[in-house]
């Protein structure tokens, strides 16, 4: 048996050489709170918060807005009330598909406190009609001037570390990219807070696509004689629209394209003269297009073209001229007003050759 000094001794452990630490990364530092949405500006693109953190952040910096731990926009501030604790600030950046945040909504609010690089906070003509707008839209208990008149902060760059958890998949673009990967903005959209261009989005003023009227008024139609005469009549529309924003494409501004046909009902008495005792129970069957132009969403006007039919579908002691007059074929055009009266409903006014009245409009 060998003995233990007999064993060959083992060899000497490689002397431990340290590997080559990879370049260090500038410390990042981030902050997490709440926020509150107050107000929103009409063009939907500038918000007012309320900060629930000690200190509000400082003009220029960018906030990552998160719900359920989902990215949901991208901001930059614009203006903070510090004896307050609001902020104003305008989207750079949205995730997903929701388009709009609404007012008393929470979330949670990542601040970026230390950055690579800074960039000077450069407001565009939007930015300032947003920040008036949201200043004066509570009158005398509106929000107060910067405190101190203090001038804006450096803006803060985006840093690619602290969107890497949360970005789903930024475009690289190392010649123009954001430290936070926040460069690509909505397809045709360029990065305001970079070049100073206010890119206003635009919603539909009228999301249905759908549309079903209910009204009384005079329809048009022969009579003993080719003159024409109005008749009382009552019915209901259907339209479908083809197009929205065709030619006009503004915030509060938009023209829809709209397919609609129509029944009517009305009851021709002593046609030929007050002795004569002749009735006809006429249909008029309506297919017209329709132009809507769109001020805003509680006001609209249209034009329309396209044909009136009309079937009697009945008579007593009828006449065989007025039978014929009355089963005429007769343009159908004119235009009209629309008053918003709740949701999805509008009051309609038609002033036109063919139809003249008032109908209760439904939008799905």
């Amino acid at each position: 048996m060998a003995r233990a000094e007999d064993l060959p001794a083992p060899p000497p452990e490689p002397s431990a050489t340290p590997a080559a630490e990879p370049d260090a990364l500038p410390p990042i530092e981030a902050r997490s709170y709440d926020v509150t949405i107050q107000k929103r500006s009409s063009s939907k693109r500038t918000y007012l918060f309320e900060n629930l953190a000690e200190v509000p952040p400082s003009e220029g910096r960018i906030l990552l807005l998160k719900k359920n731990e989902k990215p949901i926009m991208a901001f930059r501030v614009l203006k903070r009330y510090e004896d307050r604790k609001q902020i104003v600030a305008k989207r750079v950046h949205r995730y997903g598909e929701i388009q709009v945040l609404e007012i008393g909504g929470s979330y949670n609010a990542i601040e970026k406190t230390a950055d690579l690089k800074a960039e000077p906070l450069v407001q565009t003509a939007q930015d300032k009609a947003d920040l008036n707008e949201l200043e004066k839209a509570g009158g005398s208990e509106g929000l107060p001037d910067s405190p101190g008149g203090k001038a804006p902060n450096k803006a803060d760059s985006f840093d690619p570390e602290l969107d890497a958890a949360s970005s789903p998949k930024p475009a690289p673009d190392p010649a123009q990219a954001d430290a936070l990967g926040m460069k690509t903005l909505d397809e045709g959209d360029e990065d305001e807070s970079k070049i100073g261009i206010s890119v206003e989005e635009v919603n539909p003023l009228d999301p249905n696509s759908q549309w079903l009227t209910a009204g009384f008024g005079y329809l048009t139609n022969y009579g003993a004689s080719p003159a024409f005469q109005y008749y009382k009549a009552g019915g209901v529309r259907y339209g479908i629209t083809l197009g929205q924003m065709l030619f006009l494409k503004r915030p509060h501004v938009q023209d829809s394209l709209v397919l609609e046909a129509g029944a009517y009902f009305y009851k021709a008495i002593n046609v030929v003269g007050p002795s004569a005792n002749d009735a006809y129970n006429v249909v008029p069957i309506i297919g017209t297009l329709r132009y809507n132009l769109l001020f805003g969403e509680n006001f609209g006007i249209f034009i329309y073209g396209g044909l009136m039919k009309n079937f009697v579908v009945s008579s007593n002691m009828p006449d065989p001229t007025v039978l014929v007059n009355l089963a005429s074929t007769l343009p159908a055009a004119g235009g009209g007003l629309l008053f918003r009266v709740g949701p999805g409903w509008d009051l309609r006014a038609d002033l036109g050759f063919d139809f003249i009245g008032m109908s209760l409009l439904l939008r799905f």
